[in-house]
């Protein structure tokens, strides 16, 4: 999962937590590149001729693979079948190749005696078995085609928009029963090849987190008819997904408005609106969003961000609820556990329980510096006993996470007391933390305190401080 915007909530006690809580947004940034529109006419679809897979060319792993089965049909169309498939093949590689894209390949497999594939289980076990990102199957009937996408290898909650199984319909008199079903609905693979083929190139380099080449491909992807029978609302969420990679919030915003509006009960997108008006602070809107989307699906993401709202409005036991409920969906969302140990250890004063969330969280993350913050505070929390695990931390967070100066603060409370007592260090600590913040903390105040204490008892220790006076 992409991580977004730091919301950082400083306690005014004298010990602080820094908690680094993280909003999550299916989305990276990188640099924009305007949309450059493309050839979408004189597309050519070749018939026959497309090499078969055989059992010994499964995709490179380094190649965006599309398998494409024999679409099932009895009789005369069985004949069909095998032609929609080929041109398929066909349709797809030729336009990789008009776009010099080699790093992606439509292959067919062709089974033999009549038989082709008619589960979403098949097809992604088969899919697996040659390496595939997307495979394609589907039923030839009197009607038309009825193509079928299955995802091989689902992304994260908030990108896979569309089911994994999807159903891509030609009859019309379909669209209007299958209008509130949350699927992408291209049009028929020869009546509209570019928009199927402009939706999964975009997939591709969504999945290589290539937003300006998936945000050029998903808008080629949308349809300007609203009467073809291709859905936009999921394609609307993707071009806001890629805005999003690309930095623009407005723009993406935008488009996950529209997304919304053709798809109001959509609890990605929902989600996403959500994190927007988080993002500005607009916290009421926020949370309104956030518990539209959870009344419609129970996403792990969307309970983490409103519990991260929830901790902002010091709402701490729906927040500690929240992120409860996200694990049980996602057990593997550091975050969460990170964020529960913040709240347990500063809100809470549970040092035992905040400990043994931050350990959870750095064993998915062993070099988050927050968390190696935030443990050491609470076994510093607990007292002289475990001053050692709690010097260990705040100095490896030093050493990975250098703008976390407090660590200096509490080092130099460790020297000071119990079995670690060593005033030398102490003073050189915390006279370090007082000349690298801001003089307008508690902290700070609390350090000067401290060292004056000490120097009144041994002036000799003077020589410790950053800059000792000439006469010490």
């Amino acid at each position: 999962m992409l991580l977004l915007s730091l919301v950082e909530i400083i306690s005014k006690r004298v010990f602080i937590w820094g908690t680094g809580i993280t909003l999550c947004l299916s989305i990276l940034v990188v640099t924009y590149l305007a949309d450059q529109h493309w050839v979408k006419n004189n597309l050519p679809i070749v018939q026959p001729g497309a090499a078969e897979l055989s059992k010994s060319e499964p995709f490179r792993r380094d190649v965006f693979g599309i398998l494409i089965t024999n679409f099932y049909g009895v009789g005369d169309l069985e004949i069909k079948g095998r032609q929609i498939q080929s041109s398929l093949v066909a349709t797809l590689n030729s336009r990789f190749k008009k776009l010099k894209i080699s790093d992606a390949e439509a292959k067919e497999y062709v089974l033999s005696d009549g038989k082709s594939i008619k589960s979403f289980n098949e097809a992604r076990n088969l899919g697996k078995e040659y390496n595939a990102q997307i495979v394609i199957f589907g039923t030839v009937t009197i009607n038309g085609y009825i193509p079928q996408i299955a995802i091989v290898n689902p992304q994260s909650e908030l990108l896979q928009i569309i089911e994994a199984e999807t159903d891509i319909f030609k009859n019309e008199n379909t669209f209007t029963i299958l209008e509130k079903q949350n699927d992408i609905r291209l049009s028929a693979l020869t009546d509209k090849p570019l928009q199927l083929t402009s939706f999964i190139t975009g997939l591709k380099y969504l999945d290589k987190k290539d937003f300006t080449n998936s945000l050029k491909y998903f808008k080629e992807a949308l349809s300007d008819l609203s009467d073809d029978g291709i859905q936009n609302a999921p394609i609307y969420f993707y071009v806001g997904i890629s805005h999003q990679g690309l930095g623009d919030h407005e723009l993406a915003y935008k488009y996950f408005k529209e997304s919304e509006k053709l798809s109001p009960d959509n609890a990605q997108t929902l989600t996403n609106i959500g994190a927007y008006f988080h993002r500005k602070n607009k916290r009421k809107e926020a949370l309104t969003y956030y518990d539209k989307a959870i009344s419609n699906e129970t996403l792990s993401i969307t309970h983490y961000n409103r519990g991260v709202l929830y901790s902002e409005l010091k709402r701490y036991d729906e927040a500690l609820n929240d992120m409860d409920e996200a694990l049980k969906l996602n057990p593997n969302v550091s975050l969460a556990y990170y964020t529960r140990g913040v709240i347990l250890g500063r809100n809470k004063g549970e040092y035992d329980l905040a400990i043994e969330n931050f350990t959870t969280t750095l064993k998915f993350r062993p070099l988050f510096g927050p968390a190696l913050y935030n443990r050491g505070v609470a076994y510093y929390m607990k007292g002289p006993i475990v001053d050692a695990l709690a010097e260990k931390d705040f100095l490896k967070c030093l050493e990975i996470y250098p703008k976390r100066r407090e660590s200096l603060y509490f080092l130099g409370l460790i020297y000071e007391r119990g079995d670690q007592k060593d005033f030398p260090k102490s003073i050189n600590y915390l006279d370090k933390y007082v000349n690298e913040v801001k003089p307008d903390n508690n902290l700070t105040e609390d350090a000067l305190i401290k060292i004056n204490k000490m120097l009144k008892k041994d002036k000799t220790l003077a020589m410790y401080l950053v800059n000792p006076p000439n006469n010490y």
